[in-house]
């Protein structure tokens, strides 16, 4: 496993700061798109899960409302 991982999504970039998660580093990347650097520890895979919960909760919401 890496110990390192990043996020290109500005969106969940900011939802892991808003957790308390440290970055490592912010930086631009090969194709210019800005990135965020995070450790990988318990930590941030448990902000990770927390993620794919709100992501899954607001593809439910989405789905249920184009029913209507």
């Amino acid at each position: 496993m890496k110990n390192d991982f990043y996020i290109y999504n500005p969106s969940q970039a900011n939802f892991f700061l808003q957790q308390g998660l440290e970055p490592v580093k912010i930086g631009v990347g090969n194709k210019r798109a800005i990135y965020v650097k995070y450790l990988r520890n318990e930590e941030s895979e448990g902000i990770f899960a927390k993620w794919c919960e709100l992501c899954l909760k607001h593809k439910g919401a989405k789905s249920s409302t184009n029913l209507l």
